[in-house]
């Protein structure tokens, strides 16, 4: 009797923690905070002559805003999973070397389509107005899936079907990067814009994908006990 109590009670804690509209809103709000800060230091480290060194630079700058989203996502997802402080270093690491390796991959492969003519890092009249998409939106993959791989060594003990959320950070960061390359090329080198608003399109669709992760893992423990 006792131990069918305890079960119901824990039962009654998983629902009061399923996730919400609250805890996606809450998840954008993580992700635009983490662009905001992601758009000031990245548009000063690209104010450089040298756009190599612009890039390789990428991954010390990066490292601030990754802190910022994985200390941010946590505080949020502790609420519903048990998860490990690691959580914010793992997505710093994947912020700055995955945008870093992104951005080098995505600048020389729109270099090698554009007929071997090395573009401007910083987009805009400098370059052809497709550069930025090509070179933002193959970063945004790389970046993606480097974030979403290193938070699945986390993430995959709560839920199942991990590799959702690998294909919506890859394809979130890619359609974000996308967008910040639409951006720059309709304003000009306007870098901060595209990645702040690129910011909220990855917090929305890695949000609800994780919500709909977390509701479907709910829904498995409460059917296991019927």
């Amino acid at each position: 009797m006792d131990a069918q109590a305890g079960e119901r009670n824990a039962h009654r804690a998983g629902a009061a923690q399923a996730p919400h509209w609250k805890f996606w809103f809450q998840w954008v709000l993580s992700s635009l905070a983490a662009g905001t800060v992601a758009a000031v230091l990245v548009s000063i480290g690209l104010a450089t002559e040298s756009a190599l060194v612009g890039i390789s630079a990428m991954f010390g700058i990066l490292l601030v805003p990754g802190f910022v989203l994985g200390g941010l996502q946590f505080l949020v997802l502790r609420r519903h999973v048990a998860i490990a402080r690691t959580w914010i270093l793992i997505t710093a690491l994947g912020w700055g070397l995955g945008w870093a390796m992104g951005a080098i991959v995505g600048w020389v492969v729109a270099a090698i389509v554009g007929g071997g003519q090395l573009i401007s890092i910083t987009g805009g009249s400098n370059s052809e107005p497709w550069s930025g998409v090509v070179m933002f939106g193959l970063g945004g993959v790389i970046a993606g899936s480097v974030v979403g791989g290193l938070q699945l060594t986390l993430l995959r003990t709560h839920v199942a079907r991990t590799g959702v959320w690998l294909q919506a950070n890859a394809a979130a960061m890619a359609v974000g990067g996308v967008f910040v390359g639409l951006v720059m090329w309709w304003y000009y080198d306007d870098w901060g814009i595209g990645a702040v608003l690129a910011s909220l399109l990855y917090g929305a669709i890695t949000g609800y994908r994780l919500m709909q992760l977390l509701r479907k893992r709910g829904g498995e423990a409460r059917d296991s006990t019927t």
